[in-house]
This record gives C-alpha cells, structure tokens and sequence, in this order.
C-alpha cells in the first residue's frame, strides 16, 4: 500500500500555526534555528486559518529572536511587516469564508409557439422538421424576411402620448456552427420566395429600364442639337430656353426602381449605391455575414473600422450621406435597411466585442439568438415526409407586401394600438415597464441599458409585422392578443440575451478560476501567503486575459468572493491567499 505523501514543510508550519501548536517548536529550538526558517514560518503564519494565533506566534518568534545575535535586518524587517499584516487580519475579524459561485442553470429559450398564424406556422414547422433544425433558427428568418417586405408601407406608433413612429425594420442575427444546416432554411424561408417574386417582376424593370435609358438618349441627341443650334443667329433668341428646357427634362427624367433588394457582402459605400438604385429601400441577408466583417474592420487596413452611420440611420429612415473616395458624395433622404444575418459563432463573439459598434449602438438594434445545437442528433437519411404546402400562403403574404409601392413618406399608412392598450395597467404597457425596470442600479440589466433601452422600440416594431401577418392593416388598430404574441416573442430575444450574458459570465468565470489556479500554485511552490500583483499578472497573462485593467478586475471578484485580498505597501501592491483555498488545511 502506497504511504501517504508528507506535506511540504510550508503547509506543516501552517497546520502547527493554525491548530496552537507551535509553543513546542518555539520553546524546543535554539534562535538561530528559528531564524533560518523565519522567512517560511512568517507567509505560514499570514497563511492560518486563525489570525489570532498567527499573532500569538509572530508575538513569541520575536520575543525569542530579541535577544539573538547576528538576525540580519531584512529579516527583523519581514518580522515586523508580517505581524503588522497578522494584526490588522486580526483586527478586521480573520478570514471569512470562500463566497463560492452559485451554478446558474443554463438557459435554453424556445419560439413561442401560436404567434403566426396556424397554416404559416405549420409551414415553418414542417421546413424545421425537413431540415433537422430548431424552429429558433427557422422563426427569426421569417420575421426578418416580413420586415423587409413591410419596411417603408407601413409604420407603427408607440402607444402612449408621445405618438413616436418607427418603421418595421428588424435587425436579426442567428448564431450557428457550420454543419446546423443554415444555408437550407436560408433558401426555403428567404430566398425562394423572394426571387420567385423577383423573377416575375424582373422583365417589366428591364422593359423600363430600357425605355428609359432611350428616352434619355434621345434627350441628350436634342440637347446637343440644341447646343449646336444655338450659334446660329436665328435660333440663338430660343437657344437658351431650349436648352434650359432639354436640361430640366433630363433632371426629372429618373431610373426605375430596381426591384432587386438583397445584398450582402458590400461595403458601406458600396450599400448606399445599391439603395439608391432599389427605390432607398434593401435588406442586407447573408448566410455568412460578410457585411459585419466589412463593418468590424476585417479587411480594411489596420483593422480600420468602417462607418456604421448608414446602418443606424437606416433603422428608421434616417436622412444620411455617405462619403466617396474620389467621388461626390451620395445622400440618401430616407434609407430603410432589414437584416438577417446567420454568423459562425466566432464571428459573433467579434462583431459583438467590437467597441465601435457597440458604442454606436450597431449591435444594440440587433435581436440574436442563438439556436440549440443540433449537429450529432439528427438523421443521417430522413425519410419522414412533411406537407410544406402552406409555403403558398407564406410565400404569397410577402409577395402581397413587396407589390406595394412605397409611398411618401408623409403618406405611409400608421398602425396604432388599441386605446386600451395605450395604458400602464394593460399588459403590454406592463411589460414595456418591467423593461425600464431590469435597467435599475443592481438589477439585471443594469450594464445592458443600450440594448434594453431599445427592446421597447423592438416590441412594438415586431406587433405591427404580426398585426400585418394577421392579415389586418392600418384600419384595424392592433389587438391585445396580438401585443401578447409580440411580448411572448420579445420575451423569446430577451432571453437570448440573457443567455448571451450569461455565456459571457462563464467565460469571464473560466478566467478567474484560472487566476485562482495560478494563485494555489503558487503558494504551494514557493510556500508563499502573497505576491506582488505585478508579478502575479505576468504569470496568468495570455489568451482571453490581455490586459492589468482586465486583471484587476478578475482581483476585485475575487476579493468579494473571500479568495484573496490586495493590500498596497509602499510602492507594491501585496496580494494575499485566503488560507481556507484549501479545504485540508
């Protein structure tokens, strides 16, 4: 049988300190002797459990050494210094005990289910099941796929005094893996419907396109004519309002609308270009989200960031102009700009750490989620077959919107909420105050404010597409069963963002576990109670933990927590172990 392994002389000196029995050793050994080993017994004693008889016994190691010759100074220096420490441990009531971390459940939101109306939802469900994945990653698609065939036909009006109006545009994000089969749902839920529409209206764009490129032809032919005319004596008296009346034509004369609004990897400049030309109205829909690559800096110099201002001002139809290198800048009047973005999840943790667009607020209007991962559990051949035909009526509700012409925008038809909406003591108006509230000091969401004091705006935006799904409009005014729908679904999002937070507490406890490693490794190595906080940064820096101002915030939690303590002395800052780290001391 294997004997059991002695302990380090360091944690023997400890368990004598710390259980009163060290009278023996102090009265049994000759000065010298203590003095040889003054410099373990001293971080043992600041290492006790119990601060008092760690004073006890710095308070008789002095009493011995008084009189003992030759102790150099340095070490009458860390005598001193160690029972001053010992003495105000004491003084503040020794030790308390590790605060340990409390396991949070992970959380794991579902789409609520009866939000779309039956036969849509049955389609969604089924493409779903074909597909093997969550319906998280299927619902969002369509909801954002309704944003951009609503956005700029309607708007919807806060229910209260304020009457503020927002557009239907949504910004989505879906977070997945490569292999959860993203690009399938892509195809089913937004791209089929869309280019079936687009290819039906194609050829009238076309057939004016090009009357409208000849008429401006023509013009230009008159125009010159007209320039040229103009030299001749008797036509030089109408030359002027000739030309005058050519140039005013041309200027009046504008391209169609280029039905096609889908985009995806361009940049900022390149967007406005392309909104320009479909009618100041796109939606940026990526099964890999090039654009927020491009927006973060990836491929400019330096890591550059690129100018967010036209995806925030194109939230809600925001006037904004947009430089150009070399070029007259472009002005849009009133972009508006849908997003579904399906991102790798290393893709997501960047764009979601990038401080330009956080600080923005970029990232703020986005609704993310982050979908069950599937991969590992499905059927390798899926034979199960699921009726996709109400594909029809989904694909025929976002054709119905696309075919509408956008109106002025003092003419865009408002949706308003039911007068007993427009309360405090109605649900919604109940939940649009648990929102503020989750951002008091101390509540949930409390460092979230740019998010959270933007999920109201959100909530209303997504029960005007639901009113619209529903198949009312602005005539009817919206219900409160379908505000409820719309809550359940906010609700949905808002949990995603708490479990995003919660992802991020885990990494961020990964990183102070990992300090607290570092930190028992090294008072069993070296036998030492504490360590300058610089040193202590220089051994656990690397990786996710990058900077002190990060690693002082690692030895904060960790203070609350009762692991350590950091005290300055002189010039240093001392960090110093809790001695109950280990459970067998």
């Amino acid at each position: 049988m294997k004997a059991k392994e002695e302990k380090p002389l360091f944690l023997q000196y400890v368990d004598m300190i710390s259980q009163g029995n060290w009278r023996g050793y102090i009265e049994g050994l000759p000065a010298a002797a203590i003095a040889s080993e003054l410099h373990t017994l001293c971080h043992a004693a600041l290492f006790s459990k119990s601060s008092a008889e760690a004073v006890k016994f710095l308070e008789a190691t002095q009493a011995k050494l008084v009189d003992a010759k030759a102790i150099p100074p340095e070490l009458c220096s860390l005598l001193k210094e160690t029972r001053e420490r010992a003495d105000a441990v004491m003084s503040e009531g020794g030790w308390q005990k590790i605060t340990e971390k409390q396991q949070e459940k992970d959380l794991q939101p579902v789409f609520p289910a009866g939000v779309f109306p039956p036969v849509i939802e049955e389609y969604l469900d089924n493409v779903a099941k074909q597909e093997q994945v969550r319906r998280e990653m299927v619902y969002p698609a369509a909801l954002a796929a309704l944003a951009l065939c609503t956005q700029g036909k309607y708007k919807v009006e806060y229910p209260d005094a304020t009457r503020y109006q927002q557009h239907l545009c949504l910004y989505i994000g879906i977070v997945a893996d490569p292999s959860e089969r993203k690009s399938p749902v892509f195809k089913k839920v937004i791209l089929k419907p869309f280019y079936k529409w687009y290819n039906d209206v194609k050829g009238d764009y076309e057939a004016e396109k090009a009357r409208y490129k000849a008429e401006r032809k023509e013009l230009l032919k008159q125009l010159e004519a007209a320039v040229k005319g103009g030299t001749c004596k008797e036509k030089a008296a109408t030359a002027v309002d000739d030309i005058t009346g050519l140039e005013e034509q041309l200027a009046e004369k504008k391209p169609p609308r280029n039905p096609y609004c889908l985009f995806d990897d361009t940049t900022p400049e390149a967007l406005a270009k392309k909104l320009l030309e479909s009618g100041e109205n796109g939606g940026i829909f990526s099964e890999e989200a090039a654009f927020m690559e491009i927006l973060a800096g990836r491929y400019t110099d330096k890591g550059k960031n690129q100018s967010p201002e036209l995806v925030l001002k194109a939230y809600n139809a925001e006037p904004v102009r947009v430089n150009r290198v070399s070029r007259e800048e472009l002005v849009l009047e009133r972009p508006l700009l849908s997003m579904c973005l399906m991102l790798q999840p290393e893709l997501y943790n960047r764009i979601i750490a990038n401080q330009n667009l956080q600080g923005r607020g970029c990232i703020a209007r986005f609704l993310f989620c982050v979908p069950e991962r599937m991969a590992g559990t499905r059927k390798a051949i899926n034979n199960d077959i699921f009726q996709l035909s109400g594909g029809e009526i989904y694909e025929g509700i976002l054709r119905k919107f696309l075919d509408m012409e956008r109106p002025e925008e003092q003419a865009v038809p408002v949706l308003r909420f039911a007068k007993e909406l427009c309360s405090e003591s109605s649900n919604l108006g109940k939940y649009l105050q648990w929102i503020e509230n989750t951002m008091q000091t101390g509540d949930v969401m409390e460092k979230q404010s740019a998010y959270t004091g933007k999920a109201g705006g959100k909530l209303i935006r997504i029960a005007g597409l639901l009113h619209l799904l529903w198949g009312y409009d602005q005539c009817t005014p919206i219900s409160a069963e379908t505000a409820d729908r719309a809550v359940q679904i906010c609700q949905f999002f808002f949990g995603e963002k708490l479990k995003e937070m919660q992802t991020e507490e885990n990494r961020e406890e990964k990183l102070v576990q990992r300090v607290t490693c570092a930190l028992v490794r090294h008072t069993l190595e070296k036998g030492a109670a504490y360590l300058p906080q610089r040193d202590f940064y220089m051994k656990v820096k690397g990786g996710e933990l990058s900077s002190m101002e990060q690693f002082r915030g690692i030895l904060e939690t960790l203070e609350e927590r009762n692991v350590l303590q950091t005290v300055c002395t002189g010039n240093k800052k001392l960090v110093y172990a809790s001695p109950f780290l280990y459970a067998d001391l």
